[in-house]
């Protein structure tokens, strides 16, 4: 169970709610156009700025910057303070906490100048929230007890819980945690007092959490009942459904079997019925390996299905979203030509009418000028007669000449032939190119599908992770495991920028090659070392040059060498299951080195072998299996063994393996 589920449904219910904040955006909208006076203007914008920070930091930046304009501009000094927080939240929202913190200092500036200690302490406490943000702990600890101070000294009990709240959360995720239980404890007493139900039920679940991962599941059993209850009394179904499935994972530890599956029943139940999609296939997840533990099988398989079925529903209801969206945006365009079109006949109808009159005008100029020409014409006429002997001779010279043109006209004739046989060829040309860019435009939206996937993969991996070793009171061991893996998918992530980095590189050809002279031995070895400590149990990983006391250097880019190598070793323990991974290299008469990897994989077949080098493709297992990565390796690493001045090639066989191969020149510096 994911320890920290719970806050994020939480906040998905707030975020749900947030969307009703856009009809009364629109309303604010609708009543800042119409108004005249600057300091309405200036109060309406910074509603909608602290609205939007969330949902749209951009927007709520550019309203929050044209309050501050106004205010700036006419000295109106009053509203600074909530433009300054807007502006501070903007910001923050955009990650952009140095220039958030600079106005919450003007902020804070002011209320200190005017005595206004609850704005003070206020502001002490979302400076702590941004430095805390920006790992700047020690500070931040600074500041949310200068908050603290000043709730104590002026009596504001939820203040004092708040900045309780705020310590803890930083010694927390500083692994500080002695006196974080207490920090809370002391803040839950404070939030029931003062009858701050949902802030208690927040705290109720970040100690049921605590509890849970101890093992101490009464306890933990009594803040997640807790928090149900005010769930229910607040109506919130989402976060009903969330405690429901946390009370049912601490049947589960508990081997209350039955129990657990009442709970399970009951979020599914809700689920359904409130249109809750994510959570009711979640429901049948938590039941499927329920009914695993329990080795009811056939009820396992039920609800697995069912969970499959709903999660694909859910993927094909995100794309007809998706397409939907196209749709609108489609119209909107169209609309907008058309609208275009509308204007550009509409001018086009007033230059016909002007046109018409320029016309009338021309023609009477026109019929003046005839009738002087006409006059001119029959004093011409004696000219024109014998210019007509003149033309008669030269007809019969044009005729001489027509028979030659119609002899050039045949030899046209053919050349038109010969023109279109080419242009078909062409033709023919354009429609391969044309498929070849359709499949292209496939591969690169599949691309950009995948990249996604294995972008988030690692990144919920080291967030939730990270989650987790925040935790207090946790084992050496279970820090480390976790540790382990935020390294390990810290490690995927940085590999993945890395390769659209270089994919990059080689697409503007700006890759920049640093040749040096090194041994192979020794970084053959590193290969060995590496691979042998994360290679798969049922394969065997040898290195077939390692008794081989030869002291071989070679003179090339030892980075992008040891690119190549990691991204063919990388596929073969990937492809392979059992077996063995062989690689080494072999010095050839003609002054190169060719070095290979070979595996027991899943082999390609001959018709991907032709295009398992072009950028985006991967390699699919035909039984439906599918493995992780991107399809820019083997892309990356045929580019950057041309740019050594090698060649790489392969030689598989669907389902028995393959034997990848790549030549570097062999010469010293």
């Amino acid at each position: 169970m994911n320890k920290f589920l719970t806050i994020i449904f939480l906040f998905m219910a707030c975020s749900i709610a947030m969307l009703s904040q856009q009809s009364v955006a629109d309303s604010l909208m609708h009543e800042m156009s119409v108004l005249k006076e600057d300091t309405s203007k200036i109060i309406i914008l910074n509603k909608l700025a602290m609205m939007l920070y969330n949902n749209n930091p951009e927007k709520s930046l550019e309203y929050s910057e044209e309050a501050l304009k106004i205010s700036v501009e006419n000295d109106y000094l009053k509203y600074l303070p909530v433009t300054y927080s807007a502006l501070a939240a903007a910001n923050w929202a955009l990650s952009n906490y140095s220039i958030g913190l600079d106005y919450l200092f003007k902020k804070l500036k002011i209320h200190e100048t005017k005595n206004e200690y609850t704005d003070v302490a206020k502001t002490y406490k979302r400076i702590a929230i941004i430095l805390n943000d920006n790992d700047k702990d020690s500070l931040a600890l600074t500041y949310i007890h200068k908050s603290l101070t000043i709730c104590i000294e002026h009596e504001n009990n939820v203040g004092i819980a708040d900045a309780y709240n705020i310590i803890a959360n930083i010694h927390f995720e500083g692994n500080q945690y002695q006196g974080v239980e207490d920090y809370w404890q002391k803040a839950l007493r404070i939030y029931t007092a003062e009858n701050k139900i949902l802030k208690a039920a927040s705290i109720e679940h970040n100690l049921g959490m605590l509890y849970y991962d101890n093992q101490n599941y009464e306890k933990a059993l009594k803040s997640f009942n807790y928090l149900l209850n005010t769930c229910e009394d607040y109506h919130n179904k989402l976060c009903v459904v969330t405690a429901l499935e946390n009370i049912g994972s601490v049947y589960v530890k508990t081997k209350k079997y039955q129990l657990a599956e009442t709970c399970f029943l009951q979020q599914l139940d809700t689920a359904k019925k409130y249109g809750f999609s994510n959570m009711e296939m979640k429901a049948y997840s938590l039941l499927a390996e329920l009914d695993t533990i329990k080795k009811n099988y056939k009820s396992a398989f039920d609800h697995y299905t069912k969970y499959t079925q709903l999660k694909d529903s859910i993927f094909t209801r995100e794309k007809e979203k998706q397409i939907s969206e196209l749709q609108i945006q489609y119209e909107t365009e169209k609309t907008e030509k058309e609208n275009i079109s509308l204007r550009r006949k509409k001018k086009i109808n007033s230059l016909v009418v002007l046109a018409l009159g320029i016309s009338l005008i021309s023609v009477i100029l026109i019929l003046s000028i005839m009738w002087k020409l006409i006059r001119i014409k029959q004093a011409n006429n004696v000219v024109l007669k014998k210019k007509n002997e003149k033309i008669i001779f030269q007809k019969y010279q044009i005729s001489e000449q027509n028979e030659e043109l119609k002899i050039q006209s045949e030899e046209l004739i053919l050349h038109e032939e010969h023109l279109m046989e080419l242009v078909n060829k062409r033709t023919k040309e354009l429609v391969k190119a044309k498929e070849k860019a359709e499949e292209s435009d496939k591969l690169k939206s599949a691309f950009l599908t995948n990249v996604s996937h294995e972008i988030r993969t690692p990144m919920n991996a080291i967030i939730g992770f990270s989650d987790l070793i925040a935790l207090p009171d946790i084992s050496d061991n279970e820090r480390d495991k976790y540790l382990g893996i935020i390294q390990k998918s810290s490690s995927k992530l940085l590999n993945l920028i890395d390769d659209i980095l270089d994919l990059s590189k080689i697409e503007v050809e700006k890759v920049n090659l640093h040749k040096v002279e090194f041994e192979l031995k020794e970084a053959m070895l590193d290969f060995l070392s590496r691979f042998s400590s994360q290679k798969k149990m049922n394969i065997k990983l040898m290195y077939d040059n390692e008794g081989s006391n030869d002291q071989i250097s070679i003179y090339t880019d030892q980075a992008r060498f040891r690119q190549i190598m990691d991204n063919l070793l990388n596929n073969a323990f990937k492809f392979t299951d059992s077996g063995f991974v062989n690689f080494g290299f072999n010095i050839r008469d003609d002054q190169k080195i060719e070095f290979y990897v070979k595996d027991t994989g899943i082999g390609i077949s001959k018709d991907m072998q032709e295009k398992i080098f072009d950028r985006f493709r991967k390699i699919e297992d035909k039984n439906s299996k599918l493995y992780q990565g991107t399809g820019l390796g083997l892309a990356i690493s045929k580019s950057l063994t041309e740019m050594l001045g090698g060649e790489i090639w392969l030689d598989s066989k669907y389902g028995n393996g393959s034997f990848f191969k790549f030549t570097l020149p062999y010469n010293k510096k």
